[in-house]
């Protein structure tokens, strides 16, 4: 079944209220298995080489995501950006932080190793949360 964006971040805001849990994208994110996200875990967990498995991740969300995509570059360094299409980016919290730990825990298990994210840029109004990713993410 596909939930559209707008009602996947409905729900996780609900979900964090009823539970008044503030990072709850981020613990949700932290347990699941991977393999509950569907098509998108196994298009990366299918690349050899974490490069590969980010550009097709970026070429299946701008098929399969109706409200967010993903963009990666290499110029000037590895960057990976999760970009709003017909959703407005303040009223998601829960989500951008279920997804971003989510590709953290991908992108470890495609290179078999404990990749640290570097400070996050980012317009999300929990910036202070956000530079939290690497160390919420670690077990």
């Amino acid at each position: 079944m596909r939930v559209e964006t707008r009602a996947q971040i409905k729900v996780l805001e609900l979900a964090a209220q009823e539970l008044q849990d503030e990072l709850f994208g981020f613990h949700l994110a932290r347990s699941f298995d991977l393999r509950e996200i569907g098509l998108v875990y196994y298009v990366l967990a299918s690349s050899e080489q974490l490069v590969d498995a980010l550009r097709d991740c970026e070429r299946y969300s701008m098929i399969n995501n109706e409200g967010v995509r993903l963009h990666f570059s290499l110029a000037p360094s590895a960057a990976i950006a999760l970009d709003y299409v017909n959703v407005d980016r303040w009223s998601d919290r829960h989500h951008l932080e279920f997804w971003l730990v989510t590709l953290m825990r991908i992108c470890r298990q495609v290179t078999d190793s404990r990749l640290a994210a570097c400070p996050c840029q980012n317009q999300c109004r929990r910036v202070p949360t956000i530079t939290m990713i690497p160390t919420m993410t670690r077990k």
